[in-house]
């Protein structure tokens, strides 16, 4: 069963949601924007209930400035790419990839 509601609760983004007839997964969405990208999640509903859609959005570990990892709820739609010997080594480096020569994000959005 699609959910259309959750495309109109999150303003007509683009939004990839489906869900089993009968399930209790939560149905979580997609916004690829130019200028930034979210992701939220609701909870399924019964048929026929009509209260309000509560999207909330996930939060996206990102790099805020070389070295410093924190979360943001919006991931601006940015690459920078570093020149060699531009940053420290590691500087670039998220938790879960190291060696990395570019970055996205709100970092990469901040350098230009």
């Amino acid at each position: 069963m699609l959910v259309v509601r959750l495309l109109q609760a999150l303003g007509g983004s683009a939004i990839l949601a489906a869900k089993a007839a009968s399930s209790t997964i939560p149905i979580v969405g997609v916004d690829l924007g130019t200028t930034n990208t979210a992701l939220a999640w609701v909870e399924p509903r019964a048929d026929g209930d009509d209260a309000p859609i509560a999207p909330q959005l996930f939060d996206v570990p990102q790099l805020i400035r070389p070295g410093d990892v924190q979360s943001r709820k919006l991931l601006p739609s940015f690459l920078y790419l570093a020149s060699g010997g531009e940053l420290p080594e590691g500087a670039l480096d998220l938790p879960w990839a190291a060696g990395r020569d570019f970055m996205v994000g709100e970092a990469a959005r901040e350098r230009g």
